[in-house]
C-alpha cells in the first residue's frame, strides 16, 4: 500500500487565524471577560469541558484547519447579546452565501456580510427569531459511517450520550403551517455549560412559539438554507394564547423556557425520543468498544518505531485510515503554501483514496491498480522523498546504498514517462 515502513516526519502545528484554533488548550473555555449569557441557569462548571473550543481532546489527532475554525465559531458563547437583531426567516434565507473555499482558511470574511434594520449582520452576530419548534432531537450522535469518525467534530468525535451532543432545533415561521426546507431554521444547543432544562427540549417540546436568542453561523455544507442559529444563547416561550400575537411581541409576553416549563399547564410534547434512544445505544456501543474510539495521533506517534507498528497492525480498519489521512493532511496544510495547484491535487486525490476498506481488502486488485497509479502520479509530481513524508510513518527504512537510489531514480523517471 502507499503506506509502508518508511519514517514519519516532525508535523508543525499550522498556526490558525483564530485564537482558539491556534491554541492547543487544556479543555473548553470563555475567553478572558466573557459572561455566559445563560449563566444564571448554567451549572458551576462545563461538564463537557474535556473538549475545547476547536473541537479537540487533549492528545487527540489534530482537526483540520477548516474543522478547527468551523469548531471555534460554533462554540462561540461570548458575542454580544445586549441588543440582538430581530431577524425573520425570510431574511435569513436571503443573506449572502459564500463559497467553502472562501471560508476554508479563515472565516473573517463571514462578519457582517450585510445590512438589516440598520445594522450590519453577519457571522458572530446574536439575532433573535421567533417560529414554531417542529422538532427538537439530539444531533449527530451516530456511529461510524465508511470511512468517517463517529459523532460530531465540533464534539471531538466522542459518543458520550446526550451529555456530549448538541440538541437541534427545527422551527418553522409562525405564519407557515408547512414551509420548505429554506424556511426552516435550525438552532443547535451545544453540550457546554448547557442549562438541565434545555437538554430536555427534545422530549418536552414547547407547543407555544418560542423565540430563540443566538449566535448566526454560516454552515457551508448544510442542506437547505446554510445559515442557522449556533450557538443558542436564550430561549423564550411565548404566554399569549392566541399565538398570532407573538410576533413582535414586547417582552412581557415571553417567558423563558426553564420557567415555563416548570408549570402545570405547559402544553409541551416529544418530537425527539426516537433519535434519543438511538443515541443512549450508540453510545453505549461505542463506550464498550474501545476499537470504535477515536485514536490518539499525538500518543500514536510518540511510540517506538516498532511498537508503533505492532498497535497500528492491532487497529481497526477505520482507525488505521484516519491515522493515515490525518498524517496527510497535516503535512499538506503545512507544505501547500509550496505545491503548485497540480501538486496539492494529487496529494489530495491520494488523501481520498485512504478509507478502510483499503485495509480490509490489502490484495483487491482494483485497490492494487488504483494505488500503484496514485503512487507514480504523486511520486513524479512531488518526487518520493514527499511522498514518504506525507503517507509514511510505520519505522525507520534500511540503509540505502547509492546503487539502490539510482535504481530507484530510474525506476521512477522511467514511470513518469508513460
Amino acid at each position: 500500500m502507499i503506506t509502508h515502513r518508511i519514517p514519519c516526519f516532525g508535523i508543525a502545528v499550522l498556526v490558525a487565524t483564530t485564537a482558539f484554533a491556534e491554541q492547543d488548550m487544556n479543555g473548553f473555555a470563555l475567553r478572558p471577560g466573557c459572561v455566559l449569557p445563560y449563566a444564571a441557569i448554567a451549572p458551576a462548571s462545563d461538564p463537557f469541558s474535556s473538549c475545547d473550543n476547536a473541537g479537540r481532546m487533549r492528545g487527540s489527532p489534530l482537526p483540520s484547519l477548516t474543522e478547527r475554525l468551523q469548531s471555534v465559531a460554533k462554540n462561540n458563547l461570548c458575542s454580544d447579546a445586549t441588543s440582538p437583531v430581530p431577524l425573520r426567516h425570510s431574511q435569513l434565507t436571503e443573506l449572502p452565501q459564500p463559497k467553502p473555499a472562501d471560508i476554508a482558511r479563515s472565516r473573517m470574511s463571514l462578519r457582517e456580510l450585510t445590512t438589516i434594520s440598520g445594522r450590519r449582520i453577519g457571522e458572530g452576530t446574536v439575532i433573535q427569531m421567533t417560529g414554531i419548534i417542529e422538532k427538537a432531537s439530539v444531533r449527530n450522535c451516530r456511529s461510524a459511517a465508511a470511512g468517517e469518525l463517529p459523532g460530531d467534530a465540533v464534539n471531538c468525535h466522542v459518543l458520550g450520550g446526550l451529555a456530549t451532543s448538541e440538541v437541534a432545533l427545527r422551527m418553522r415561521p409562525l405564519e407557515s403551517k408547512a414551509g420548505s426546507s429554506c424556511e426552516i431554521a435550525i438552532a443547535n444547543v451545544v453540550p457546554h455549560f448547557r442549562p438541565v432544562a434545555w437538554s430536555n427540549l427534545d422530549l418536552k417540546t414547547p407547543v407555544p412559539p418560542v423565540r430563540i436568542t443566538g449566535q448566526l453561523y454560516y454552515d457551508a455544507a448544510g442542506d437547505g438554507c446554510k445559515w442557522e442559529v449556533h450557538p443558542v444563547y436564550g430561549i423564550d416561550v411565548c404566554t399569549e394564547t392566541d399565538a398570532r400575537k407573538c410576533d413582535g411581541a414586547g417582552n412581557s409576553a415571553w417567558l423563558p423556557y426553564d420557567q415555563w416549563v416548570r408549570q402545570p399547564a405547559a402544553a409541551t410534547r416529544s418530537t425527539g425520543q426516537d433519535e434519543r434512544t438511538t443515541c443512549d445505544i450508540v453510545s453505549l456501543e461505542w463506550k464498550q468498544n474501545p476499537q470504535a474510539q477515536v485514536v490518539s495521533y499525538d500518543a500514536f506517534l510518540k511510540l517506538a518505531p516498532p511498537q508503533r507498528n505492532r498497535t497500528f497492525q492491532s487497529l481497526s480498519p477505520e482507525q488505521k485510515a484516519t491515522l493515515k489521512r490525518t498524517h496527510a493532511q497535516r503535512w499538506l496544510e503545512l507544505h501547500q503554501s509550496e505545491l503548485t495547484a497540480d501538486q496539492r491535487a494529487a496529494v489530495r486525490q491520494a488523501i481520498d483514496f485512504i478509507s478502510p476498506d483499503l485495509y480490509r481488502n490489502p490484495s483487491d486488485p482494483t485497490f492494487r491498480r488504483q494505488e500503484d497509479e496514485i503512487r507514480n502520479r504523486l511520486s513524479c509530481s512531488i518526487g518520493r522523498a514527499r511522498v514518504q513524508e506525507a503517507f509514511t510513518f510505520l519505522g525507520p527504512p534500511g540503509d540505502q546504498t547509492l546503487l539502490d537510489a539510482i535504481d530507484g531514480w530510474l525506476t521512477r523517471f522511467s514511470d513518469c514517462l508513460k
